[in-house]
């Protein structure tokens, strides 16, 4: 009884100085100062906003050598990132946080995440990118808007519905993207995902599409996993998203795998496991 839902407000500010000096020449002094602030409403509803955010005390990326024609896909790591962010996820990758402050200092951003007693559980992250009011570390700064809404609806028990949509807004340049995706539990061992998706960019191309559809079979004796994927030649999603894509390429994929999976508890044996893949 009487039980609380603890702070419902936290700040967490810093500040740095630092100052060089070299022989035979006047001292350069520098300062930053920056913090984070959250706010939470309800136990199911928290507000993070962020002010020339520090990272210094993040993990480095791991070092990779990459000699592939796709850029590494790096893991987030930065708190205001990560908290929450499963929020955002969908079965083609529209959002991938890494993208904002790859190219530019963060000024700037806001998120707000939770979930509601109807079923709907809703994200909204915004960031600003430039040049740091302080001192940027960043050279050829990219000046950037970053915007991604996220709604999602549990129907029918165990299913649920969502859309996403987000931009990334430059002087002249602009990658826009909105996805449709649902995920049905028809019984005990059977689901269905999907996802439609749109990415559009400046140029404005048509065969901007992408499509997904998944059938998993999760039974003791036998099982399957068949996924369809379509991706049109101008869908374009890097600038905000991750996709492992080409510029004027497209694909139609198709992916099916079965198992058998009988227990035989007899001679010494327990189970015997086969599968068989197909990919075209």
């Amino acid at each position: 009884q009487n039980i609380s839902s603890g702070r419902t407000f936290e700040i967490r500010p810093y500040g740095t100085i630092s100052s060089t000096k070299t022989l035979n020449g006047s001292p350069n002094t520098s300062f930053n100062i920056g913090g984070d602030i959250r706010y939470s409403p309800s136990p199911n509803i928290t507000a993070d906003f962020t002010f020339n955010p520090d990272f210094a005390q993040v993990d480095a990326d791991v070092f990779e050598i990459n000699l592939t024609r796709f850029p590494t896909r790096f893991k987030e790591l930065r708190p205001f990132f990560t908290e929450r962010i499963n929020v955002f996820n969908t079965p083609l990758e529209l959002f991938y946080s890494s993208r904002i402050g790859a190219r530019g200092d963060i000024i700037g951003g806001a998120k707000v995440t939770g979930k509601l007693k109807q079923g709907f559980e809703f994200g909204v992250l915004g960031n600003l990118t430039g040049e740091s009011v302080f001192s940027s570390s960043v050279q050829n700064v990219e000046k950037a808007i970053f915007g991604v809404m996220r709604v999602k609806k549990d129907i029918l028990g165990s299913s649920s519905i969502g859309l996403l949509a987000a931009t990334k807004e430059e002087a002249n340049h602009y990658n826009r993207i909105i996805g449709v995706d649902g995920n049905f539990l028809l019984n005990d061992n059977d689901s269905i995902d999907f996802q439609v998706a749109s990415g559009q960019t400046e140029m404005e191309y048509d065969q901007n599409m992408a499509y997904n559809l998944s059938y998993i079979r999760t039974g003791d004796l036998w099982g399957m996993n068949f996924n369809f994927e379509r991706v049109e030649t101008s869908f374009e999603i890097n600038r905000v998203g991750y996709i492992q894509k080409e510029a004027d390429r497209g694909w139609n994929k198709g992916i099916s795998v079965f198992r058998f999976s009988p227990r035989i508890n007899k001679y010494g044996i327990r189970r015997i496991i086969a599968n068989a893949e197909f990919e075209y």
